[in-house]
């Protein structure tokens, strides 16, 4: 599961508080800041001659959601830079008005990041750091580069498997492997280097060409992988006459428009939710995904599927539950290689007190219709 697409209205909402509660008082500004690391390259080679960037923001980085891509990437945005030597370090030193934010009146917020290559994709970024008047020296753990190995596509059965080196040492093993920019993600631990069997029909199916990436967190650091390119060999036939509604009625056209990101977003407050995918006639499905579900506060609660051909009399087809702990975004799969003959598809939620079900990004159906 993704933990680290998050809603931006509602981490905007929480930066605010955080600001507001809990700023950090300024750095004297003639106060001497130093910042200094040092780069390995994948092998542990010191890489010499290598760029270093620095970030200042006015609030936690974290705030800006996925903000290695959003805020790191933005043209212009670098406050500082410093160039490795020959030993792979680097320093950057400043005054302590630079530590605070423009106006003076807080300590600003920084972060380092240095990417590989020139597309900008591989790169080891740290974690937020404030400087305080006790706290003027950033000395950051070494930064070295890992790759993250290859996918294969079983030509017989068309699903991946992927490997990957050992993972940097990390306490907390909360290792995230994405394919396709979050089609499909998954958590895995500091031992694991595989994942065997996996359905390429969790990939968009409109895209030719997919995409698979590896985020990493350890100790202060952040890792991102280079970006590994691989043809969507898709065994099932996505069925694109699809339409849904919610549990009400209502029209839910971002639910199969293909964009992830058009999200439809429910309102109130009912625990439960429901969402009816019409297929538009009868059709064997084999399979069904949903991808980017929202779950609004931390769930404990039950995703059932079931299928229909009248939309009245409903046969239950799977269910998910049990507590899920990455922020609320839900994804998952069902296959049926045999076939599951209906018309409609119909995802029930529902969960304790202050489970909401908040919004879905997509809903997509496989299978062929029934002459």
């Amino acid at each position: 599961m993704n933990k680290k697409w998050f809603a931006i209205p509602m981490l905007l909402a929480i930066g605010a508080m955080i600001l507001a509660g809990g700023c950090f008082p300024p750095v004297d500004e003639n106060a001497d800041v130093f910042i200094s690391g040092k780069v390995l390259d994948l092998d542990g080679t010191p890489m010499s001659g290598q760029k270093v960037e620095l970030y200042k923001s006015t609030a936690p980085f974290w705030v800006y959601g996925n903000w290695l891509e959003s805020i790191l990437e933005t043209d212009g945005n670098t406050f500082r830079t410093a160039t490795t030597d020959s030993n792979g370090e680097f320093e950057i030193q400043m005054k302590g008005a630079d530590a605070n934010t423009p106006s003076g009146s807080f300590a600003a917020y920084f972060a380092v990041v240095v990417f590989h290559d020139e597309n900008r994709e591989m790169a080891v970024a740290t974690e937020d750091h404030v400087f305080s008047n006790e706290d003027l020296t950033w000395a950051l753990p070494e930064m070295q580069f890992w790759d993250v190995g290859q996918v294969d596509v079983d030509q017989q059965t068309l699903y991946m498997d992927f490997t990957w080196p050992d993972l940097p040492k990390n306490p907390s093993n909360d290792y995230l492997i994405t394919v396709n920019d979050g089609d499909w993600a998954q958590w895995v631990n500091e031992s694991q280097t595989s994942l065997t069997s996996l359905p390429v029909e969790v990939l968009n199916p409109d895209k030719a060409q997919c995409t698979w990436q590896a985020l990493a967190w350890s100790t202060g650091l952040r890792y991102r992988s280079d970006l590994h390119t691989f043809a969507n060999q898709n065994i099932f036939n996505p069925i694109d006459t699809a339409t849904a509604t919610d549990g009400e009625g209502n029209e839910l056209p971002g639910v199969t428009d293909g964009e992830y990101t058009d999200k439809e977003t429910f309102t109130g407050n009912m625990d439960a939710r429901s969402v009816i995918l019409d297929l538009g006639s009868a059709y064997e499905v084999t399979a069904f995904v949903i991808h980017h579900a929202w779950i609004y506060s931390w769930w404990s609660g039950t995703a059932s599927i079931s299928t229909s051909m009248d939309g009245n009399e409903w046969d239950a087809w799977d269910t998910v539950s049990g507590e899920h702990q990455d922020w609320g975004l839900f994804y998952h799969y069902k296959i049926d290689m045999q076939g599951r003959t209906c018309r409609y598809v119909k995802i029930d939620l529902s969960g304790p007190d202050g489970v909401k079900f908040d919004y879905i990004g997509e809903l997509a159906a496989f299978g062929n219709p029934i002459q």
